[in-house]
């Protein structure tokens, strides 16, 4: 066999090629440059768009509060808008946006674009109009070739068809079922477009020339003149020549307009939260910033801007005893003189009444003399008037007083003080003591309402459970004679009572007060004068209906039954009407401690004026603040402006959200997130730690990671649904009613109790199988110790299931909350369950930086435990554990930071937009977790995508949103401070 021929190696010109790239700076390639600037530049855009998002976040949020000044619009059709500037855009000017507005609005731009350039335009007006003419001619042969097409087009689909029906109905049938049918019909449509479109462009391209043509012989004529005389199709050429030529003349390709967002307010009277106007709707010199333009913000109806005219303070005639007295007496006796038919006793009322509004009368005029001599006879900037019953309105002339009717008394005096200067002064003297007022009532009335709430709904939930204990009774009784008579419910029974307890004591109120009538009667004008013998008779009526009241059947059939009760339905009623009367008397005490603060409140009315001139009565208690925002300092608007943030941490939402506090979010948001990280941590590292130290390597330990990395990638709103059918709708019915609630068949009681020795039989047996398992280290294990062990762990496995499976069916438990059916307590969406669900959305978070932290521990400090003699526990919690804690502080901080701005799950399992009370409060058990919450990310959704209107509430949405990033800033800052803490603590030093 002759050898082979030789063959160069192909190796050296590799090698000579390689050393060429690799040789020092000879290529960029060689020394990474291209990578340290891709990684560089990376890291630069991520840095660019996270700053860059912050600080458009800061600076919304933190020019929300800013007071800026309030503008007047003059339209040119006369009308005026007063308000703030939201934000301004500039606009593309076109005669269609220009034709839109009022024909004054149409003259006055063309005056504006003919006086810019007057001789320039007039003299380019007729060659460019010449210029649109021919444009338009060329669209218009461009339209009439697609239309030859189209045309042809349609033709040969009409040459292709099937013949057509000529029945409608079969003819509908056939261009239904034919598809040709429908593409000769696209094709119809089309030419029909088409041609629309040639015929308006040829049209507008012949009124073109027209006007074109007019101006060309009208060189003289007055341009304002000439214009106005076209119609409106000519007019609409001439503006987009003026147009054209004027962003010619500017260098521009095209002219623009700004238009401004005003946030006018006043929505209770004009409908309307915002106006854009642009600036060519304004009149010359039609922008100004009154000083004396006032914005009113209020706790109901939203922002209210106008001008202060004046301020009435009301001062009431104080009504005395007697007085009053005599009033309460008189609408008795007429009260039942309307009931009377003519006769005796009629012409007895009749008389009786006549005494006693003389009397009244003679008294009035008494206190009204006494109540007018208090003011001054020539009041300065002040103006006087009486206001009788009627709401007729006299001039206070002391010198001079006008006698009113007996019928018609003079109630009270208005002090007006006109003009704003004087309006501004008097407002800041009353508005704080009226806001304190204001704050006092609603401090009494949300005190007593809780406590009589909450004591009602208690004596409510025993009356209820009392039902449930006799129904769970009766259910194991044999049925009754159908023909007894039904009682009622023991609630049921407990509210006619109340009701019935109600009229009788309402019933003795009236008699008590007819008995004191009677008896003053008696001692003013004797026994036998008309007013006693008509109250006599007032007296025996009421007596009457008292009696009759407390002899109805019902009443005694009731109570027939409530004695025939068992004793603890009985104590339960007492309980519940005892409950009922002391809530009507503490309800009844505030709101007569209220009167007068509320009395007081109400004599203070703040006139306010719109720019459209229509005035507006606020009440100063309706007032939170009044701001002349163009009058102010910049120390006054400094304080304003951190008042409306203290607000805004402190207090409570007002007007859907979009003013106010968020108050209730803030505290919602920090105990979720507090809660679910209490629930998280725990199991994570718990997880992770049996994964990492005790799991050994295998199928199911490598399905369980793959599991948990994929949680990390499921969209949360699946874990809300998972959530709300788990925790609410299983977990928190079972608890509210058991087994039953849950949808879950019980099991017979002989049944379960069967099963359940048979669980306790298989925990036995496993325990007793693992101790044959046992062995001194897993590699010497034999085979049966093996076998024990597999087999323990099936009968664990076994008996855990049967275990959930008589919980789920167990006969024994039927809730803890039954009485509050229908109204679920756990089974609807509330804080802990939110809280639950966040901690599954975020468990795969902790597990995943928790075995991170716990491989990065050396296996040598491991090692050297164990050599010291120390157990795997030991060693874990001594050794491994505080090694990992900086890395498991780690994971803590992100799943705080993923779950405190989570919103999808919160909308299903208890974030609500308005919670009217805490989940904390004063009332035991002091923490409520099943009541819905508040939540900063779910009222930043709200606002934006939800209110009323959204475009008003958007500051507020970057406000909430810099809030939201503040408070998981500090919450992962505290977190990390911790965990740095840690990290010194721990530290070791290096060998």
């Amino acid at each position: 066999m002759s050898n082979p021929a030789p063959v160069a190696s192909p190796v050296a010109n590799p090698r000579r090629r390689r050393s060429r790239m690799a040789g020092p700076g000879s290529t960029l390639l060689a020394e990474g440059e291209p990578m340290v600037w891709l990684t560089g530049g990376a890291l630069v855009i991520a840095l660019t768009m996270i700053v860059g998002l912050l600080t458009l976040v800061f600076w919304l949020g933190s020019t929300t509060f800013v007071v800026g000044p309030l503008v007047q619009l003059e339209l040119l059709d006369g009308t005026k808008q007063l308000g703030e500037v939201s934000r301004s855009e500039q606009v593309p000017l076109t005669s269609e946006l220009i034709f839109r507005e009022p024909p004054v609005v149409h003259r006055q731009i063309m005056i504006q674009l003919l006086a810019e350039n007057a001789q320039a335009t007039w003299q380019a007006l007729p060659a460019e109009i010449e210029a649109q003419a021919k444009t338009l001619r060329q669209d218009a042969v461009e339209v009439g070739a697609r239309l030859t097409a189209e045309q042809n087009r349609l033709k040969s689909l009409a040459a292709a068809r099937p013949p057509v029906p000529e029945s409608p109905a079969a003819r509908a049938q056939w261009i239904r079922n034919n598809t040709q049918a429908e593409a000769l019909l696209a094709a119809s449509q089309q030419v029909e477009t088409l041609t629309a479109r040639q015929e308006a462009l040829l049209r507008q391209a012949a009124t073109a020339d027209a006007v074109a043509q007019d101006l060309q012989k009208k060189p003289d004529a007055v341009p304002l003149t000439a214009l106005t005389s076209l119609d409106e199709d000519a007019q609409t050429v001439v503006v987009d020549a003026l147009l054209v030529i004027r962003a010619r003349q500017l260098r521009e390709p095209h002219l623009s307009a700004r238009r401004r967002l005003l946030r006018t307010g006043n929505f209770d009277v004009t409908q309307t939260h915002f106006a854009w106007v642009a600036d060519y709707q304004l009149k010359p010199q039609g922008e100004s910033q009154p000083e004396w333009a006032m914005l009113v913000e209020r706790f109901e109806d939203g922002h209210f801007f106008g001008f202060p005219e004046a301020l009435v303070v009301r001062h009431l005639r104080p009504i005395g005893a007697d007085e009053k007295q005599l009033d309460d007496q008189i609408a008795m006796l007429a009260r039942h003189a309307e009931t009377l038919k003519a006769g005796p006793r009629k012409e007895t009322f009749a008389k009786a009444l006549d005494v006693l509004r003389a009397e009244r009368s003679k008294l009035q005029r008494e206190q009204v003399a006494l109540f007018l001599s208090q003011f001054s006879k020539e009041p300065d900037s002040r103006e006087l008037v009486q206001v009788t019953t009627s709401g007729r309105t006299i001039p206070f002339r002391q010198s001079d007083l006008k006698a009113t009717p007996d019928d018609d008394p003079v109630v009270e005096a208005r002090e007006t003080f006109t003009g704003p200067a004087e309006a501004w002064k008097h407002f800041e003297i009353h508005h704080a003591d009226v806001l304190s007022r204001r704050q006092q009532c609603q401090a009494m009335e949300q005190e007593a309402a809780g406590r009589s709430h909450q004591a009602v709904e208690n004596a409510r939930l025993r009356c209820k459970q009392a039902e449930i204990r006799q129904a769970d009774g009766q259910r194991h009784q044999p049925l009754k004679n159908s023909a007894a008579p039904l009682k009622l419910p023991v609630f049921d029974l407990a509210q006619r009572l109340t009701a019935r307890q109600r009229e009788v004591a309402e019933a003795g109120k009236q008699v008590a007060a007819a008995d004191a009538m009677v008896a003053r009667l008696r001692k003013l004008y004797g026994a036998e004068s008309p007013p006693a013998q008509a109250a006599q008779l007032v007296a025996a009526d009421l007596r009457a209906s008292e009696a009759r009241l407390r002899a109805q059947p019902e009443v005694a059939a009731l109570q027939q039954q409530l004695t025939e009760e068992p004793e603890d339905a009985r104590q339960a009623v007492q309980e519940y009407l005892q409950a009922e009367q002391s809530a009507q008397a503490e309800t009844a005490a505030v709101a007569q401690r209220m009167v007068p603060l509320k009395a007081e409140n109400d004599r203070y009315v703040l006139r306010m004026k719109t720019a459209q001139k229509a005035v507006r009565p606020l009440r100063l208690d309706q007032i939170v603040r009044a701001i002349p925002s163009n009058r102010l300092t910049a120390g006054q608007k400094a304080s304003i402006y951190f008042g409306r943030w203290w607000e805004f941490l402190s207090a409570a939402p007002r007007n859907g959200n979009s003013e106010g506090g968020v108050f209730p979010a803030i505290f919602g948001t920090v105990v979720m997130t507090l809660l679910m990280s209490l629930a998280v941590v725990p199991f994570g590292v718990l997880a992770a730690l049996y994964l990492r130290e005790y799991a050994k390597a295998g199928p199911i330990v490598s399905i369980i990671r793959i599991s948990i990395n994929n949680l990390a990638g499921v969209p949360s709103i699946v874990f809300g649904v998972f959530g709300l059918g788990f925790f609410c709708y299983v977990v928190g019915a079972y608890i509210d009613g058991g087994p039953r609630k849950a949808q879950f068949a019980t099991l017979p009681l002989g049944t379960w109790l069967t099963l359940t020795t048979l669980a306790a039989v298989m925990c036995v047996v496993a325990f007793t199988i693992s101790l044959f398992g046992l062995a001194a280290r897993r590699a010497e294990a034999t085979r049966r110790q093996r076998v024990s062990r597999i087999l323990a762990g099936v009968l664990w496995v076994a008996a855990t299931l049967l275990v959930v499976y008589l919980v789920a069916t167990t006969p024994l438990f039927n809730g803890l909350y039954r009485a509050h059916a229908p109204n679920p307590k756990f089974g609807t969406g509330g804080l802990l369950w939110a809280s639950l669900t966040l901690a599954l959305l975020t468990l795969p978070v902790v597990i995943v930086a928790t075995e991170e932290a716990l491989s990065a521990v050396p296996n040598s400090m491991r090692e050297g435990s164990y050599g010291c003699g120390a157990s795997r526990w030991q060693t874990i919690r001594r050794v491994v554990l505080p090694q990992a804690l900086p890395g498991i502080m780690t994971g803590m901080i992100l799943a705080m930071a993923r779950g405190a701005g989570e919103v999808a799950p919160l909308m299903l399992v208890g974030a609500v937009h308005s919670a009217p009370v805490l989940p904390v409060d004063t009332t035991a058990p002091f923490v409520h977790a099943e009541r819905s919450f508040m939540h900063l990310g779910y009222h930043i959704y709200y606002l934006g995508f939800q209110s009323q209107n959204s475009q008003a509430a958007m500051p507020m949405v970057f406000t909430t949103t810099l809030l939201l990033i503040a408070i998981v800033a500090t919450l992962n800052i505290t977190a990390m401070w911790l965990r740095a803490r840690l990290r010194r603590r721990f530290q070791q030093g290096q060998f």
